[in-house]
């Protein structure tokens, strides 16, 4: 993965810093989302109206969809194909779960878009740290 340093021993800055740089993307797109979007949906017809705040969670689930995209190439990047499945698995049965609530589609789709990759990233967050965490070790370690 370019710039994360996986290569040579470390996920550093260069994955926390896209992951800070597209929360930060995703923070402003939400809240133009929420002020303009509402005008710019008048495009597709009156008929069509979408609140401000549900596009700007929208747009924000979006992001968390990027950040799960992100930390997958990296958990594959180091090997952990086990690891890379689980999260996108995880992030399926948690989408398709909350579909199945008993709330309206707008909150749903928000819920299920939001919070299934949630679920992808903690499992990703979680493979990554544990491999970095033995890699520090074995570094460690004298050879025998």
């Amino acid at each position: 993965v370019g710039g994360s340093r996986c290569g040579r021993g470390g996920v550093g800055g260069g994955v926390r810093g896209r992951v800070v740089g597209l929360g930060g993307v995703g923070v402003l797109g939400a809240a133009a989302a929420w002020l303009v979007g509402p005008l710019l949906m008048l495009f597709f017809g009156p008929a069509y109206k979408v609140e401000g705040w549900a596009l700007a969670a929208l747009t924000l689930a979006a992001v968390l969809m990027a950040v799960l995209t992100l930390l997958g190439t990296v958990v594959i990047g180091l090997g952990n194909h086990r690891a890379y499945s689980a999260g996108w698995l995880s992030a399926t049965a948690v989408a398709i779960g909350l579909l199945l609530l008993p709330a309206g589609v707008e909150i749903r789709s928000i819920l299920s878009l939001g919070l299934g990759p949630l679920a992808g990233i903690a499992v990703h967050a979680m493979a990554i740290a544990a491999i970095v965490r033995n890699r520090r070790g074995s570094a460690v370690q004298p050879d025998h």
